[in-house]
């Protein structure tokens, strides 16, 4: 697109925006789902695994000015939703996958957005 926003905007998507850490090995369905749901809305997402500690993560989270970050463990697994943590008003919140994602799309709204 010659004048779409995509060449316009190319270097804005660069950042990601979340961050999805996998706290097991177990959650790689889940975690890899959710990764696909947040790039279909427009969302550039960072996935981490379980073999760093969770503050590692959170610190590189913090760094790289990524203000949500999703866990998915096996905890959340149990009750289908996930844990939501916004580093910039320091709040976690539990919900479902497509609850968060409409969390994250409201504040990142998609290119096309209307």
């Amino acid at each position: 697109m010659k004048n779409g926003w995509r060449e316009k905007n190319a270097n804005v998507m660069l950042n990601e925006q979340a961050m999805l850490i996998r706290l097991n090995p177990e959650v790689f369905d889940e975690a890899y789902l959710m990764t696909n749901e947040l790039e279909l809305a427009g969302i550039a997402v960072r996935m981490a695994d379980e073999n760093s500690e969770l503050s590692e993560h959170l610190i590189t989270a913090t760094v790289l000015g990524i203000r949500f970050v999703i866990l998915i463990g096996k905890n959340e697994r149990l009750i289908d939703q996930v844990r939501l943590l916004d580093m910039y008003d320091q709040q976690e919140m539990v919900m479902p996958m497509d609850q968060a994602i409409f969390v994250i799309e409201r504040t990142y709204p998609p290119a096309d957005f209307t």
